[in-house]
């Protein structure tokens, strides 16, 4: 399924909040309920610490068609609904469940007042792919995302279940994740969220910048990611938590002042985590 506005963005190596393969197909709706710590995306963050409640509905028909909606409530300072979602996809896998996959397209709504780095991105489409080699579970995507430019996506994993427990209800997920595109969605957040004059009416910026000029960058590895996704999976309802570790690569050169100086980007490694549960019926 499709990652959510401000989700933890590791691939689906194996089962993830709450959706295992193993299961019989049949037709379910699905409410979710998460809190995520920090908006990070592709190792990307706002200055300030931006943590997320994120309720979702979705339904599931048994052919692999979902249909999905969400909205993320910025739960700190300056509380508000930053985000709504519209998704539409399909699952699918093969029969002994070892190889899965997903098709999907995603349209967002972005509050002006939003400073979550994925803010200027509208809408984007996906795919992913995921085989289970027993010992290993490998798993790769690719996504277009639409920001005034559109950014090309891929990321590419592995990682290994662990099932515990007599009914074998808790999973533990080991996984790393590479991250690499282009990043017009950060240009542009960098020119129209992080230093908006809305923002800096706000005292949120020191800055005043006259005009912001941006080296941009081609192609190339946004953020490595290690994370540690722990799940419990009950008869019709979950709780899952993803504690991650980003490493981020290839920061941006820019300048706010029309390009009398310039300012390499520092990037930091970030640690965030999402908690949540859901309940199928």
């Amino acid at each position: 399924m499709a990652t959510a506005y401000v989700c933890i963005s590791t691939i689906a190596v194996a089962q993830t909040n709450g959706d295992s393969t193993s299961e019989p197909r049949h037709s379910y709706f699905k409410f979710s309920l998460s809190y995520l710590s920090n908006a990070v995306y592709n190792g990307r963050k706002d200055s300030s610490v931006l943590p997320y409640l994120n309720p979702t509905i979705s339904w599931h028909d048994k052919g692999g068609f979902y249909l999905a909606a969400g909205i993320s409530y910025l739960a700190g300072e300056g509380a508000q609904i930053d985000a709504g979602e519209l998704t539409a996809g399909y699952e699918f896998e093969n029969r002994d469940g070892k190889l899965s996959g997903d098709l999907y397209g995603t349209k967002y709504f972005i509050s002006n007042g939003s400073y979550s780095v994925k803010g200027e991105v509208k809408g984007a489409l996906g795919a992913s792919l995921n085989y289970n080699l027993g010992p290993v579970a490998l798993g790769g995507g690719a996504d277009l995302a639409f920001s005034g430019k559109t950014d090309i996506g891929i990321n590419m994993g592995l990682g290994h279940v662990f099932e515990l427990g007599n009914d074998k209800n808790w999973s533990v997920n080991p996984s790393i994740q590479l991250n690499a595109g282009t990043q017009s969605f950060y240009e542009n957040y960098l020119k129209k969220r992080k230093y908006s004059q809305g923002r800096r009416r706000r005292g949120s910026v020191t800055a005043a910048p006259s005009n912001i000029i941006v080296v941009s960058k081609s192609f190339a590895v946004l953020d490595y990611e290690l994370s540690l996704p722990v799940e419990y999976t009950g008869h019709k309802w979950g709780l899952f938590f993803t504690p991650v570790f980003s490493i981020p690569e290839n920061g941006f050169k820019y300048s706010i002042n029309n390009g009398v100086t310039y300012l390499s980007e520092n990037l930091s490694n970030s640690f965030y985590a999402e908690l949540g549960a859901y309940l199928k019926f």
